[in-house]
């Protein structure tokens, strides 16, 4: 499966030779001080959306590079488009007057792929109407690109922040997956076999995901269709972030998605 993944990376680099497809532009704009008390440095930018997400819909090729300007950084992500959902993928969505099911957004697209800078490492996007998402790695840093507050009003669905995960500020009491995952393999890296060979071949394993949210996580996302966009961007993430760090490969496809409108069911 490594071996596939790094021929379809090579073979769609040739239409990236060109300018790039799609500029990401933006604006910097002053830091909401209540950032700082979950984030040790953090910036804050205002993107279009819509505008992104149009200019997407007219790219008809599989590989596709964005040009991110933000301040005085330029990064250039390759990406290529990959469909995370089985091809009987129903999302059910529970209402006051019973169960609604549909198939998955055709709005909801996600990529994966590179940040093409020579310190760079893997990148991914997220994108849906109103919704956009962006992972990038650079210096051995992961960096995330997302939506302020997506529980506030329209106007403000255009106000990004940008993070490294190394400044998000621990809570007491709550412990990261990774952390608990790099100590996981540290204590039990005996328990596998060291050699180069099976460094360079992994077991490669797929997964079926089946993604479910309450009331307040739609309420908190104003409606069922971003609830649904915000729960595939976890796992489109996931699936890039844990890339590296997991002692076997793993491809997640997503089969089903529960939606709940109903605070009451």
């Amino acid at each position: 499966m490594n071996k596939l993944f790094t021929l379809i990376i090579f073979a769609i680099t040739f239409p990236w030779l060109s300018a790039q497809d799609v500029i990401i532009n933006s604006k910097k704009i002053p830091v909401d001080q209540v950032l700082f008390q979950k984030f040790r440095q953090v910036e804050e930018y205002e993107i279009n959306v819509e505008d992104i997400r149009k200019k997407l819909e007219n790219i008809t090729k599989v590989g596709v590079e964005l040009q991110l300007n933000l301040d005085s950084k330029r990064i250039i992500l390759q990406l290529f488009e990959y469909d995370m959902f089985k091809s009987n993928a129903i999302v059910k969505i529970q209402t006051a007057n019973g169960i609604v099911t549909r198939k998955p957004s055709k709005e909801l697209r996600t990529f994966r792929g590179i940040s093409s800078s020579f310190s760079g490492g893997n990148a991914g996007m997220t994108v849906a109407k109103d919704f956009l998402a962006v992972i990038f790695n650079e210096n051995g840093q992961t960096y995330y690109l997302e939506q302020k507050n997506r529980s506030l009003d329209q106007n403000l669905l255009n106000q990004f922040i940008l993070y490294k995960t190394s400044d998000v500020l621990p809570v007491k009491d709550v412990l990261c997956g990774a952390d608990l995952l790099n100590k996981h393999k540290e204590e039990h890296m005996k328990d596998f076999d060291g050699g180069e060979i099976d460094k360079r071949n992994k077991s490669c394993y797929e997964v079926d995901l089946a993604l479910a949210c309450d009331w307040s996580y739609t309420n908190f996302y104003k409606s069922p269709s971003n609830a649904e966009a915000a729960m595939v961007n976890v796992a489109n993430f996931m699936q890039i972030d844990w890339a590296t760090p997991l002692l076997n490969e793993y491809i997640y496809s997503i089969s089903d998605l529960w939606i709940s409108e109903d605070q009451f069911k």
